[in-house]
């Protein structure tokens, strides 16, 4: 389980810098996008909430009927 925290801290932090780096902040006033630190962290702080379960959801080997 470990593992895929791991693998999804990093799919999100990388997700979160191409959201700095691709689409940023013209302005300069949007406090996530003007900074890849920020947007890093928050990436890798979505990955770790969200993509674990999602992993674990579809590797999970079906359970076999039981017959009595």
């Amino acid at each position: 389980m470990l593992k895929w925290y791991v693998l999804s801290a990093i799919i999100g932090a990388s997700a979160g810098f191409a959201y700095y780096y691709f689409i940023g902040c013209v302005t300069g006033t949007c406090p996530i996008q003007t900074n890849p630190w920020l947007s890093s962290s928050f990436g890798t702080l979505f990955g770790i909430t969200l993509l674990p379960d999602l992993f674990a959801k579809f590797t999970k080997k079906p359970v076999e009927e039981q017959q009595p």
